[in-house]
């Protein structure tokens, strides 16, 4: 039995569709550099301690977060 295009054309669309809704999505944000002073709004850059989730000096863009 040869599949007809009406059968291959709706195969192919539930496909991709299924594809849509099951792709988790990635979310990024930018981080700046805010090592010299945590106290003042905003990234100053500088020197500072770099290291993994314990000190807020990176700079979101509202507040200083761990990273």
């Amino acid at each position: 039995m040869k599949p007809n295009r009406k059968n291959l054309l709706l195969a192919a669309t539930l496909s991709l569709a299924g594809m849509a809704f099951t792709t988790p999505c990635v979310l990024a944000f930018d981080l700046s550099w805010d090592g010299f002073d945590t106290v003042a709004s905003g990234a100053q850059g500088g020197t500072g301690t770099w290291d993994s989730n314990t000190t807020t000096n990176w700079w979101d863009g509202s507040a200083d977060v761990v990273w």
